[in-house]
Protein backbone atom coordinates (compact mmCIF):
# COMPACT_ATOMS: atom_id res chain seq x y z
CA UNK A 1 0.00 0.00 0.00
CA UNK A 2 2.84 2.35 0.88
CA UNK A 3 4.50 1.69 -2.49
CA UNK A 4 1.25 2.39 -4.29
CA UNK A 5 0.94 5.76 -2.55
CA UNK A 6 4.45 6.75 -3.65
CA UNK A 7 3.63 5.84 -7.24
CA UNK A 8 0.59 8.11 -7.33
CA UNK A 9 1.02 11.55 -8.94
CA UNK A 10 -0.67 14.62 -7.47
CA UNK A 11 -3.84 15.77 -9.20
CA UNK A 12 -3.34 18.63 -11.67
CA UNK A 13 -4.20 22.08 -10.31
CA UNK A 14 -6.36 22.87 -13.35
CA UNK A 15 -9.02 20.51 -14.70
CA UNK A 16 -8.47 18.90 -18.09
CA UNK A 17 -9.59 21.16 -20.94
CA UNK A 18 -11.27 19.72 -24.00
CA UNK A 19 -10.27 21.29 -27.32
CA UNK A 20 -11.80 21.17 -30.77
CA UNK A 21 -9.67 21.22 -33.92
CA UNK A 22 -10.31 22.53 -37.42
CA UNK A 23 -8.36 23.48 -40.54
CA UNK A 24 -8.92 26.69 -42.43
CA UNK A 25 -7.29 28.90 -45.07
CA UNK A 26 -6.38 32.39 -43.86
CA UNK A 27 -8.56 34.96 -45.63
CA UNK A 28 -7.17 37.99 -47.55
CA UNK A 29 -7.77 40.15 -44.49
CA UNK A 30 -5.39 37.89 -42.45
CA UNK A 31 -8.14 36.44 -40.25
CA UNK A 32 -9.52 32.98 -39.60
CA UNK A 33 -13.08 32.25 -38.49
CA UNK A 34 -14.22 30.25 -35.49
CA UNK A 35 -17.99 30.02 -35.04
CA UNK A 36 -18.75 33.38 -36.70
CA UNK A 37 -15.97 35.30 -34.93
CA UNK A 38 -12.83 36.36 -36.82
CA UNK A 39 -9.33 36.20 -35.30
CA UNK A 40 -6.15 37.67 -36.78
CA UNK A 41 -2.93 35.88 -37.66
CA UNK A 42 0.30 37.46 -38.94
CA UNK A 43 -0.47 38.87 -42.40
CA UNK A 44 2.30 36.85 -44.08
CA UNK A 45 0.12 33.74 -43.68
CA UNK A 46 -2.66 35.02 -45.97
CA UNK A 47 -3.98 32.15 -48.17
CA UNK A 48 -2.01 29.59 -46.12
CA UNK A 49 -3.77 26.62 -44.54
CA UNK A 50 -3.60 26.62 -40.74
CA UNK A 51 -4.79 24.40 -37.91
CA UNK A 52 -6.95 25.90 -35.17
CA UNK A 53 -7.29 24.52 -31.66
CA UNK A 54 -10.01 26.11 -29.55
CA UNK A 55 -12.36 25.77 -26.62
CA UNK A 56 -14.60 28.13 -24.67
CA UNK A 57 -11.60 30.01 -23.30
CA UNK A 58 -8.86 30.27 -25.90
CA UNK A 59 -8.02 30.15 -29.64
CA UNK A 60 -4.64 28.84 -30.83
CA UNK A 61 -3.54 28.90 -34.47
CA UNK A 62 -0.76 26.69 -35.87
CA UNK A 63 1.09 26.68 -39.18
CA UNK A 64 3.11 23.55 -39.92
CA UNK A 65 3.20 22.73 -36.23
CA UNK A 66 4.33 26.18 -35.08
CA UNK A 67 2.11 28.45 -33.00
CA UNK A 68 1.49 31.68 -34.94
CA UNK A 69 -1.37 33.27 -32.96
CA UNK A 70 -3.15 33.00 -29.62
CA UNK A 71 -6.38 34.81 -28.73
CA UNK A 72 -8.84 34.79 -25.87
CA UNK A 73 -12.16 33.39 -27.07
CA UNK A 74 -14.96 35.80 -28.01
CA UNK A 75 -18.60 34.96 -28.73
CA UNK A 76 -20.03 38.07 -30.38
CA UNK A 77 -20.95 36.99 -33.92
CA UNK A 78 -19.26 39.01 -36.65
CA UNK A 79 -16.66 40.47 -34.28
CA UNK A 80 -13.08 40.89 -35.56
CA UNK A 81 -10.39 40.27 -32.94
CA UNK A 82 -7.19 41.80 -34.32
CA UNK A 83 -3.71 42.17 -32.83
CA UNK A 84 -1.93 45.23 -34.21
CA UNK A 85 1.32 43.31 -34.72
CA UNK A 86 -0.49 40.99 -37.14
CA UNK A 87 -1.28 43.88 -39.49
CA UNK A 88 0.94 45.01 -42.39
CA UNK A 89 3.00 48.06 -41.42
CA UNK A 90 0.78 50.56 -43.24
CA UNK A 91 -2.30 49.11 -41.51
CA UNK A 92 -0.52 49.41 -38.15
CA UNK A 93 0.12 53.10 -38.77
CA UNK A 94 -3.51 53.68 -39.67
CA UNK A 95 -4.70 51.91 -36.53
CA UNK A 96 -2.37 53.96 -34.37
CA UNK A 97 -3.81 57.21 -35.76
CA UNK A 98 -6.86 57.27 -33.52
CA UNK A 99 -9.14 60.30 -33.33
CA UNK A 100 -7.66 61.19 -29.94
CA UNK A 101 -4.15 60.97 -31.39
CA UNK A 102 -5.12 63.24 -34.30
CA UNK A 103 -6.61 65.79 -31.89
CA UNK A 104 -3.49 65.70 -29.74
CA UNK A 105 -1.25 66.36 -32.76
CA UNK A 106 -3.49 69.25 -33.79
CA UNK A 107 -3.48 70.67 -30.25
CA UNK A 108 0.32 70.59 -30.19
CA UNK A 109 0.37 72.73 -33.35
CA UNK A 110 -2.02 75.36 -32.07
CA UNK A 111 -5.48 76.49 -31.03
CA UNK A 112 -6.83 77.06 -34.56
CA UNK A 113 -5.41 73.79 -35.86
CA UNK A 114 -7.31 71.94 -33.14
CA UNK A 115 -10.51 73.92 -33.80
CA UNK A 116 -10.24 73.13 -37.53
CA UNK A 117 -9.87 69.42 -36.79
CA UNK A 118 -12.82 69.48 -34.41
CA UNK A 119 -14.92 71.23 -37.06
CA UNK A 120 -14.06 68.57 -39.64
CA UNK A 121 -14.96 65.82 -37.19
CA UNK A 122 -18.38 67.41 -36.56
CA UNK A 123 -19.35 67.53 -40.25
CA UNK A 124 -22.51 65.48 -40.87
CA UNK A 125 -22.95 62.86 -43.56
CA UNK A 126 -19.27 61.93 -43.89
CA UNK A 127 -17.78 58.68 -42.61
CA UNK A 128 -15.45 59.10 -39.64
CA UNK A 129 -12.69 57.32 -41.55
CA UNK A 130 -12.80 59.99 -44.26
CA UNK A 131 -12.83 62.78 -41.67
CA UNK A 132 -9.75 61.32 -40.03
CA UNK A 133 -7.92 61.09 -43.35
CA UNK A 134 -8.75 64.73 -44.09
CA UNK A 135 -7.25 65.77 -40.75
CA UNK A 136 -4.15 63.65 -41.31
CA UNK A 137 -3.75 65.15 -44.77
CA UNK A 138 -3.88 68.66 -43.29
CA UNK A 139 -1.32 67.74 -40.64
CA UNK A 140 0.98 66.35 -43.33
CA UNK A 141 1.39 69.94 -44.59
CA UNK A 142 3.45 70.66 -41.47
CA UNK A 143 6.48 69.17 -43.16
CA UNK A 144 6.40 71.58 -46.10
CA UNK A 145 5.07 74.76 -44.48
CA UNK A 146 5.88 74.63 -40.77
CA UNK A 147 3.82 75.03 -37.64
CA UNK A 148 3.13 78.77 -37.70
CA UNK A 149 1.90 78.89 -41.30
CA UNK A 150 -0.32 75.84 -40.87
CA UNK A 151 -1.86 77.40 -37.76
CA UNK A 152 -2.61 80.58 -39.74
CA UNK A 153 -4.04 78.57 -42.63
CA UNK A 154 -6.37 76.73 -40.27
CA UNK A 155 -7.46 80.06 -38.77
CA UNK A 156 -8.33 81.31 -42.25
CA UNK A 157 -10.05 78.03 -43.08
CA UNK A 158 -12.21 78.38 -39.98
CA UNK A 159 -13.15 81.95 -40.91
CA UNK A 160 -14.26 81.01 -44.42
CA UNK A 161 -15.72 77.60 -43.68
CA UNK A 162 -13.06 75.70 -45.66
CA UNK A 163 -12.82 72.21 -44.19
CA UNK A 164 -10.93 70.11 -46.73
CA UNK A 165 -7.31 69.17 -47.22
CA UNK A 166 -7.40 70.88 -50.61
CA UNK A 167 -8.59 74.21 -49.22
CA UNK A 168 -5.83 74.37 -46.58
CA UNK A 169 -3.19 73.40 -49.13
CA UNK A 170 -4.38 76.11 -51.54
CA UNK A 171 -4.32 78.72 -48.77
CA UNK A 172 -0.68 77.84 -48.13
CA UNK A 173 0.28 77.61 -51.80
CA UNK A 174 -1.23 81.04 -52.43
CA UNK A 175 0.37 82.54 -49.32
CA UNK A 176 -3.10 83.57 -48.17
CA UNK A 177 -2.21 82.49 -44.64
CA UNK A 178 0.12 85.51 -44.48
CA UNK A 179 -2.78 87.93 -44.99
CA UNK A 180 -5.25 88.37 -42.12
CA UNK A 181 -8.85 87.37 -42.93
CA UNK A 182 -11.19 90.27 -43.60
CA UNK A 183 -13.39 91.44 -40.75
CA UNK A 184 -16.45 90.24 -42.63
CA UNK A 185 -14.98 86.79 -43.27
CA UNK A 186 -17.17 85.14 -40.66
CA UNK A 187 -20.19 86.08 -42.77
CA UNK A 188 -18.78 84.67 -46.00
CA UNK A 189 -20.38 81.42 -47.11
CA UNK A 190 -18.13 79.71 -49.60
CA UNK A 191 -19.13 76.37 -51.13
CA UNK A 192 -18.27 73.54 -48.76
CA UNK A 193 -15.69 71.13 -50.08
CA UNK A 194 -16.08 67.45 -49.36
CA UNK A 195 -13.94 66.48 -46.37
CA UNK A 196 -12.38 63.44 -48.03
CA UNK A 197 -10.63 65.39 -50.80
CA UNK A 198 -6.90 64.90 -50.37
CA UNK A 199 -3.93 65.70 -52.52
CA UNK A 200 -1.00 63.55 -53.59
CA UNK A 201 1.05 64.58 -50.58
CA UNK A 202 -1.27 62.54 -48.35
CA UNK A 203 -0.64 59.38 -50.32
CA UNK A 204 3.12 59.97 -50.38
CA UNK A 205 3.41 59.19 -46.70
CA UNK A 206 2.24 62.44 -45.19
CA UNK A 207 -0.24 60.59 -43.01
CA UNK A 208 2.29 58.95 -40.75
Amino acid sequence: MELEKKALHPLPKNPYEFFKWKKETVNPGYHIKVEQVFYSVPHKFVKEEVEIRYNERIIEVFHKGETIAVHMRHHEKGKHVTLNEHRPLHHQRQAECTIDAVKERAKENGEFTLKWVESVLKQPGIHIKQKKKTCLGMLSLLKAYGSSRLESACQRGLCYGNFSYKSIREILEGNLDQSPPSQDSAKVKLPQEHANIRGPEYFEGGNS
